[in-house]
């Protein structure tokens, strides 16, 4: 047991400082930040978790529409951080470890620039369903199609990743 732990502590510590180049704080000025707030706007909810929350200030960005905000990160700093902006956060590393709530817990979670990091999302979209509630959903920027990212993030395959999880996507166009 400890040979395992030590393994996934060297794990986490090794994308910690892969991650560790962004800057704190986060820099919402960005109009597609603006775009995804809108969106809740429309779609408001008791809870929301976002995934990769970074330092928290876009997540707290969101407080008008939620009662309660939550978040993960891999980032020490970013947990800290987050956590004094009041938003309950913890830190995980989303591709290996279990998200710490229970089943049908959340009615929105956002996952903004996260996914095309990881180089196997099947657990964390497992993960995500577990955790919504029936009828709550998952609302995911990629600003990444284009570009080289980790996994093979094409809209095929996400669709496909979609089914895998029972997921119902729709794509629309919210960035400039």
């Amino acid at each position: 047991m400890e040979q395992i732990i030590n393994k996934m502590s060297n794990n986490l510590g090794k994308k910690e400082a892969l991650y560790s180049s962004s800057s704190f704080p986060q820099d919402i000025s960005d109009p597609r930040f603006e775009k995804v707030k809108s969106v809740f706007r429309k779609f408001p909810g008791k809870r929301l978790l976002d995934i990769g929350c970074f330092d928290g200030t876009f997540t707290y960005s969101l407080k008008e529409f939620f009662d309660e905000l939550y978040g993960v990160d891999i980032l020490e700093k970013a947990v800290k951080l987050a956590k004094n902006k009041g938003i309950k956060v913890f830190q995980i590393d989303v591709e290996e470890e279990n998200l710490p709530f229970e089943d049908n817990f959340f009615d929105r979670v956002f996952c903004g620039e996260t996914i095309e990091e990881l180089y196997n999302p099947d657990h964390l979209l497992d993960e995500i369903y577990r955790i919504l509630k029936p009828g709550g959903d998952c609302r995911y920027n990629n600003s990444q199609f284009s570009k080289l990212c980790k996994s093979p993030c094409s809209p095929f395959w996400i669709s496909t990743l979609s089914d895998k999880h029972r997921f119902k996507i729709q794509y629309r166009k919210i960035f400039i």
